[in-house]
């Protein structure tokens, strides 16, 4: 029998994988496949369904809505939806992944209104963001983009940047950190490296990359170069948010880096049309559990493939992994990184070697700051 969370996070795509960018590392543009319809656009009734599913399912509860593009599902949709949320007293943090090229001040409002949470991806500066980040019409948005974030800024509106560690960014840590925190005037920033496999999501079992992805030398050069810049002049000041995991894991508090989870399963993904699917990561027909129209959450999570895939990482974790004195900070990371393989031949990361490096160098100076 299934036991509910403690908390639960889910992904909703109301716009499907519809965007009006075309990323050059982007997995979720080619997942339009996933549906059948052409409408791409969630309605409130899926979305109620999933609330009223929510509400006795989980001690706490948060939802991301992202894409594709969740602002081109247009805002009278969220004012509906966060309305309901609000009328029958259902207590959800949101959050908003967007490329910020579509708000503008109404939108912002709303967020400030409504606490949002807000994710803004970008790159870098302009230079090294339009390499990977170009729109369909091939237009710049960059300058609309930094327009909005200083309307966020103006608004109190509570953000943080959503940057990928790339092919062409990697080699220019100090422009990257310095230009959000020096120019922008940022104070919350994620760096999210780029393993792609070339098909896309879920378990990379050809071991073949997309161009995009980085080795695992460049991105441990990356962040311990960030690492060095945020120590020197911007602790308390900046929060860069693998740093903050790493402290939390020490004081052995919770956090919220789904891949540094001791199991998965607690971060799903709900399409347009009620999908739900085990991971945002494993949007793939053989993690289907089911669709929200037509089963409760508890029907959809009551049945063996979801059993396994929670139990996949806990379980198949290499005993390299385990044995490792930093295993209780990442617990392996994400089984879709798992394309390299250990001494015993069992998958483990592909960022392994470059984890225990960067814990190796940031560790004890993280662990006198905690003493402080």
């Amino acid at each position: 029998m299934f036991t509910p969370f403690d908390s639960l996070h889910i992904t909703i795509k109301p716009k499907g994988a519809i965007c009006n960018l075309s990323c050059k590392y982007c997995y979720y543009l080619r997942k339009k496949s996933l549906c059948n319809n052409t409408d791409f656009s969630i309605n409130l009734k899926t979305y109620i369904n999933l609330l009223e599913n929510l509400k006795n399912f989980a001690n706490r509860s948060s939802i991301t809505w992202q894409g594709g593009e969740p602002t081109l599902r247009g805002l009278d949709f969220f004012y509906e939806a966060i309305n309901y949320q609000k009328i029958h007293g259902i207590k959800i943090k949101n959050c908003f992944q967007t490329n910020g090229t579509n708000l503008n001040e109404e939108w912002v409002k709303f967020f400030k209104e409504n606490d949002f949470l807000i994710g803004i991806s970008l790159d870098g500066p302009k230079n090294l963001h339009e390499k990977n980040r170009v729109s369909v019409t091939h237009e710049s948005y960059y300058d609309k983009i930094i327009e909005n974030i200083n309307l966020l800024k103006k608004y109190g509106v509570d953000f943080n940047i959503l940057c990928t560690v790339n092919k062409e960014n990697v080699r220019y840590p100090r422009e990257v950190y310095e230009y959000f925190v020096n120019t922008l005037k940022v104070n919350f920033l994620q760096f999210i490296p780029i393993v792609q496999s070339e098909k896309g999501s879920g378990f990379n079992r050809e071991n073949v990359l997309n161009p995009q992805s980085i080795t695992p030398k460049e991105y441990e050069d990356f962040i311990i170069s960030v690492f060095d810049l945020w120590y020197k002049k911007d602790v308390g000041k900046v929060s860069v948010q693998l740093f903050e995991v790493i402290m939390a894991s020490w004081l052995g508090t919770e956090h919220g880096l789904c891949e540094f989870q001791k199991n998965c399963g607690q971060a799903l993904l709900m399409e347009h049309n009620g999908d739900i699917y085990a991971c945002d990561h494993f949007a793939e027909k053989d993690f289907l559990l089911g669709n929200i129209n037509e089963k409760s959450l508890k029907e959809l999570f009551d049945n063996k493939m979801f059993y396994d895939f929670r139990a996949y990482k806990r379980e198949n974790v290499s005993k390299e992994c385990i044995a490792c004195k930093y295993f209780f900070i990442c617990h392996g990371e994400c089984p879709k990184n798992w394309i390299v393989r250990d001494k015993e031949g069992k998958r483990k990361n592909y960022l392994c070697e470059s984890y225990k490096r960067i814990f190796d160098y940031t560790s004890d100076k993280l662990l006198a700051l905690i003493k402080r």
